[in-house]
This record gives C-alpha cells, sequence and structure tokens, in this order.
C-alpha cells in the first residue's frame, strides 16, 4: 500500500529537480567541452584554428568604419601643430597621451592618416590573440572561445581605442607573470592608457606585493607614470561633459542594463542588433544574475580575489554615478580582470567550474554574432552622409550639427567645417569646452537658438541624429540617412531660416590654430 508519504519521496522538489537539471547540464557542458579539446588536439586542427581566428580578426579591423571616438582620437593626434596644442587638447578629453602618441607616429609615415587606426589595433590585436591562444593556461576550447569572444574580437581588437592599448597589457602582464621586470613595465605603462587601467594597474600591484615582488626602481616608474597620467588630463575649467546628467534612479538602472552586457554581450535595440547598448530588455536580469552567478562559483576558491574583483566592480560604479557615465565598452574591462584572475588561479593550480566555462561559450556565441552583423552591415553611416550631402551640392553651404558631436564623422572624412549653434566659430572636431547645448531640453528651446542664429547669420544647414519637426519657414527636412549601421547612427538634414540669404561661413576655429587632417 502506498502511502502519502512515499508519494512525497517519489517526486522530489523543486530545489532538487533545479540540482538535478544543472547537474545534468553541467555533465552535458563537459562532454561538449571533452570533445572540443580532443578535436583541436590534433596539430592541423588546432593551426586551422588559429588561423581561423587571426583572419577573422585581420577582416574586421580592416573593414571596421570608425566612430566619432576613433575619429577624435585620431584628429587631435594628427592636426595639433605641436605637442604642446595636443597636451592641452587632452585637458578636454580626459585621456593620458600614449594612444595619441601612437597614432601621430603612424599617421606621420602613412599616405592617409585614417590608416593609422586599423594598423594601430592590428599590431597591437594580432599579439593580444597569440597570447591568448597560445599561452593561456586553458584548454584549446576554452582558448578559442575567449579569443572569439565578443570583448575579445569586437569590443577590443576591432574598435581603435586606448581600450585596445590597456587591454593588450593586461594580457601580456598575465603572460608574463612569472618575469616581474617585464611585468612592472607593462604595470607602469597601463595608467598612461586610461584611468580605469590605472585602477587595474594598483589591482596587479597589490598582486605582487601579496607574493613579495617588488620591483623598486620599475614601482618608481610606475609611480611616476600615473602622476604624469593624472598630471596630464587634469580638466580645463571650462570642460563640458559629452552626456546630459540624469537622476540617480534612471544612472543606477542604466549601470545595471549595461552591467548585464557582461554576462550576454547581445548588444540589441528594439527589433535589430545595435552597438553600444544592453541585451534584449527580457534577457538582462538573467543575464546579470547567471553572470553574478558564475563569478560567485569561480572566485570563491580564493576570497582576496573576489574581493579584489567586487572592488573594481564597486568603482566603476562610484564613477559612473558621480564622475562620467560610462558605456559599455568601458564595463567590459571588468570581464578581462576576471579573465586575468582566472588565469593566475589555474597557474596556481585551482580548478575551472563548468559554468566558467559555459560562460565562455557564451560570449563566444555572441562574439560570432557580433562578426557576421559588422561584415554584413557598415558600422557607421557617416559615409553615406557626406556623400549625400556632396550629391545635394550643399559641400561649401554653413553648416552646424546637433548635438554637438552630430558632424564629427562627417568632418573627419570630407574635411567639412561644422558651426556651432550657440559660438561664432568653426570646427572639424570638438573640443568639449563649455557650450549650452544642454540647456535645449525641448523643441522650443531649439527653435529659440535656430532663430538667434538664423538672425544673426542668414540660412544654414542642420546635420542631427534626431527627427525634428518641420516648422517652415524655420526648419524644414531636405534629407536623411537611415538607422542601418550597426552603431544606430541615423543622419537628418534640415535648411534653416529657408527664406534668408545664405549665411556666410565664419573663419575663427573653435579649437585654435590645427592643421587639416588631409591636404585641402
Amino acid at each position: 500500500m502506498t502511502t502519502y508519504q512515499d508519494t512525497v519521496a517519489e517526486k522530489p522538489d523543486g530545489l532538487a529537480r533545479l540540482k538535478r537539471w544543472r547537474d545534468s547540464a553541467a555533465a552535458r557542458l563537459s562532454r561538449w567541452f571533452a570533445a572540443f579539446d580532443a578535436i583541436l588536439a590534433g596539430k592541423p586542427a588546432w593551426i586551422s584554428a588559429i588561423t581561423a581566428v587571426l583572419v577573422l580578426q585581420v577582416v574586421l579591423t580592416t573593414q571596421h568604419r570608425p566612430w566619432l571616438d576613433e575619429w577624435q582620437a585620431l584628429q587631435l593626434a594628427v592636426q595639433s601643430p605641436h605637442l604642446s596644442d595636443l597636451m592641452l587638447a587632452l585637458r578636454y578629453e580626459g585621456h593620458p597621451p600614449l594612444w595619441y602618441l601612437i597614432l601621430r607616429g603612424l599617421a606621420s609615415v602613412l599616405p592617409d592618416p585614417a590608416w593609422a587606426l586599423p594598423l594601430a589595433a592590428l599590431i597591437i590585436g594580432i599579439p593580444v590573440q597569440l597570447t591568448i591562444l597560445l599561452r593561456a593556461p586553458f584548454g584549446r576550447a576554452e582558448r578559442v572561445m575567449l579569443a572569439l569572444s565578443e570583448f575579445v574580437l569586437f569590443e577590443y581588437l576591432t574598435l581603435s581605442r586606448s581600450l585596445t592599448l590597456g587591454i593588450a597589457l593586461m594580457f601580456a602582464i598575465a603572460a608574463l607573470w612569472q618575469r616581474p621586470r617585464l611585468v612592472w613595465l607593462c604595470i607602469a605603462v597601463l595608467p598612461m592608457c586610461d584611468f580605469l587601467f590605472g585602477v587595474i594597474s594598483i589591482v596587479f600591484v597589490v598582486l605582487l606585493r601579496r607574493e613579495r615582488r617588488i620591483v623598486w626602481p620599475l614601482a618608481v616608474l610606475w609611480v611616476a607614470c600615473g602622476l604624469f597620467a593624472a598630471w596630464s588630463i587634469r580638466p580645463m575649467p571650462d570642460i563640458a561633459s559629452a552626456l546630459v546628467p540624469r537622476s540617480p534612479a534612471n544612472d543606477f538602472a542604466a549601470y545595471l542594463a549595461k552591467l548585464s552586457t557582461l554576462g550576454l554581450p547581445l548588444q540589441w535595440r528594439g527589433l535589430h542588433p545595435q552597438w553600444n547598448s544592453p541585451p534584449p530588455m527580457p534577457l538582462r536580469g538573467l543575464a546579470l544574475i547567471g553572470f553574478c552567478a558564475m563569478v560567485a562559483a569561480e572566485l570563491r576558491k580564493h576570497r582576496f580575489y573576489a574581493w579584489t574583483f567586487g572592488l573594481f566592480v564597486a568603482v566603476t560604479f562610484v564613477f559612473d554615478m558621480t564622475i562620467y557615465q560610462l558605456s559599455i565598452r568601458h564595463l567590459t574591462i571588468a570581464a578581462t580582470l576576471l579573465v586575468i584572475l582566472v588565469w593566475r588561479m589555474t597557474d596556481q593550480g585551482l580548478p575551472r567550474t563548468i559554468w566558467w566555462r559555459a560562460w565562455l561559450l557564451v560570449i563566444a556565441i555572441c562574439g560570432l554574432i557580433t562578426a557576421a552583423c559588422a561584415l554584413s552591415i557598415p558600422f557607421d553611416t557617416d559615409v553615406e552622409a557626406a556623400a549625400l550631402i556632396r550629391n545635394l551640392g550643399l559641400r561649401d553651404k554653413t553648416w552646424s550639427p546637433f548635438p554637438h558631436s552630430a558632424g564629427q564623422g562627417v568632418a573627419a572624412l570630407d574635411g567639412l567645417m561644422f558651426e556651432r549653434l550657440e559660438a561664432h566659430c568653426s570646427e572639424d572636431f570638438i573640443r568639449w569646452n563649455s557650450i549650452d547645448e544642454h540647456k535645449i531640453v525641448n523643441i522650443d528651446d531649439l527653435n529659440i537658438r535656430l532663430r538667434k542664429k538664423v538672425a544673426d547669420d542668414g540660412r544654414f544647414y542642420l546635420l542631427s541624429p534626431l527627427k525634428i519637426p518641420n516648422n517652415p519657414p524655420l526648419i524644414h527636412q531636405i534629407a536623411h540617412v537611415s538607422r542601418f549601421g550597426y552603431d544606430g547612427q541615423t543622419y537628418f538634414m534640415y535648411v534653416v531660416g529657408m527664406d534668408q540669404p545664405d549665411a556666410r561661413p565664419h573663419n575663427q576655429l573653435c579649437a585654435g590654430p590645427h592643421l587639416p587632417l588631409r591636404p585641402r
């Protein structure tokens, strides 16, 4: 006779079923990784895998279209007449000079300065991929997936930014850990890449201090480089943020959404992929919880590393909420720190969990999806915008951007000078000094500003990513470039003051004397 107690015993509760599912999934993943490692164990297969990763990286990097921040860095590096001018410009940017000096040196020997961007990324990126594939203490399947991850394949090594250099130094430090002098040299250079890499350099110094491996002359060099980097980016009194502050609640929600991308780097908006956007809404919470659970499972074997990782994430949170809103690409540095910590734990003989490998599988799949997006659609649509302005016969007219950064790529490609709405000066790259366009919070504010410029100067043309309602004769849309780039950039073109004579361009330069990016 079956009793109630027997029936309950035969039916596992929810927690037991969850554990059974977890164990079954872990077993399947373990078998899959073992099979993948067995395939890559053969020399021909391993060489083919390495070659495929490198070829994909080269194709992505060379086919990538630069965007605002990439063009801005190149223009500052090339168009500054002297190094003193460059150092002054960087006080409006917030980035140390090392990356700009690399671009300046490459551009000086290339037929087209724009080639410096992909060349710098390749010179740095190929050694990074080889370091991961040949030196990481993981199984071959794990190494391939790390190399194909969205972070490494695209964010770090396709986009050409100082982030590329900082990540390269982090992987070099992991690979050279047993060679303290080279490690300390890399650590000394890290603060010259970016503020967050300066924080990362402190992490590495603390780890070396715990191992009693201080190389004092190079430690002094690290302090000197850190102080110089901080001195080089001391803000100018009239510096203005590129981002409009929001409420603390909105900033907190946005930070969590961006952080979820570390668990699922599938950048999406609406019904289409879009770079610099968090995962689709239904998946964000699961991605964040899954990533946190994986980190906890992986780092619980080494409490100091767990605290180290948690404190770095806390620094990014405080920085994001109080100083500057970080982008997803900035937060991905935390993912690389996690990789380096697991690298060190593996070198120390600590085992990795299957959930670490599951995370690598997820970010590798997202990396391949991103690669497909990047190769099937252009990253940015400024090429089409510049061509449309020429085809409309408006290349020699007076143009203004709104917001301030809208014309950066067009200016870099076509040499078009843009006039600020709030100042009688022209520019082809942005100096982030005090601007009052942040005071324009609605269409009425914008119309007031447009009327003032028309009254002062006459008819001009406006380039904007925003759909502005037609209000003739004040403003009327004349063309647009649709949002088909992976970065989601849309360009709308308007004539402003259509019943007025053409404005005369202002010859004063907003950022002071500078060289053209290309000979005019």
